[in-house]
């Protein structure tokens, strides 16, 4: 209940809303403010780190044909601007006390290594079970995960924990794919499987097939909402939304995956989706924009 998804997940629609408000009405204040709102999401959720250069790469894009290249580039930049205001002071600070370039956090190593360690099946709990059958009885390393990854990391004693972490996890992407290839497919696709159709209750509690299987179908039908309104409106923040849910995907089934990282994305998700459902037409209708604002007010 103290982690940072619940805010995360309201920064994230708040950034959707702005981004529909400047859309509807584009001037640079709401490019930028939309840019405001990005940021704040990516400092409370950093595996979010994308999304304000996702945004405005889909603006410079949409509005290239019917503005013209110097509007659409000066609509993105004003995005990008705000987004830079914010993220750029905390990038220093970081960076001054790290010694080393920090856009956000210096978390990546541990995630990314724990990820992709295939007898450790991505997650903390089978990387303590693997660490007991390798260590003998009664060590206590294997008891906390951050023992674990303390002794791996003192195999490059010439990098910091971090680094060493992630040279760690570059060396697993360049074994285990081609070592055992359906083994390692099958734990990416469990991974995507346990972000989404999992939900998050917190740890240590069984979770309960009823709301299970109600959390899976909401979650699926939100998702073919989105689709079916990509596909109807051809609407650009739609677009957006599917490439944000596509990174955040792609970067936890390399990294750590766990429900909560999808989180952040539920409730968005399912807004769009519902937008999407509720401009069901027949095939003879023309596609039309959606008027945004109604939908996400009603």
């Amino acid at each position: 209940d103290l982690l940072s998804e619940p805010l995360g997940a309201l920064l994230v629609a708040v950034s959707v809303l702005t981004l529909l408000l400047a859309w509807r009405e584009p001037t640079w204040w709401r490019w930028a403010l939309c840019g405001v709102a990005l940021a704040l999401a990516v400092l409370t959720r950093a595996d979010l780190l994308l999304i304000p250069f996702i945004a405005a790469a889909v603006v410079a894009v949409a509005h290239f044909r019917p503005l013209g290249w110097r509007r659409a580039l000066a609509s993105a930049g004003c995005l990008v601007a705000g987004a830079l205001v914010l993220m750029i002071p905390w990038s220093i600070i970081a960076s001054s006390q790290e010694d080393k370039f920090v856009p956000v956090t210096t978390g990546s190593g541990p995630a990314l290594y724990v990820g992709t360690y295939l007898p450790g099946k991505g997650g903390t709990g089978g990387l303590k079970q693997d660490c007991k059958r390798t260590h003998p009885p009664g060590d206590t390393t294997c008891e906390r995960a951050k023992r674990i990854l303390d002794e791996v990391a003192a195999r490059h004693p010439e990098l910091d924990r971090s680094d060493a972490l992630s040279k760690e996890a570059r060396e697993n992407l360049t074994k285990y794919p081609f070592e055992e290839p359906f083994e390692f497919g099958k734990l990416m696709l469990e991974k995507v499987r346990r972000m989404w159709l999992q939900y998050a209750h917190g740890g240590g509690r069984d979770t309960k097939d009823s709301i299970l299987y109600i959390h899976g179908a909401l979650v699926m039908l939100a998702l073919a909402g989105l689709l079916l309104g990509l596909w109807r409106t051809r609407h650009a923040v739609l677009a957006f939304f599917l490439l944000v849910i596509l990174e955040a995907t792609a970067l936890h089934t390399l990294a750590t995956s766990y429900p909560r990282y999808a989180l952040p994305l539920l409730p968005a998700l399912v807004a769009t989706g519902i937008a999407g459902i509720s401009r069901w037409r027949s095939a003879e209708e023309p596609r039309r924009p959606l008027d945004w604002l109604t939908l996400f007010g009603s």
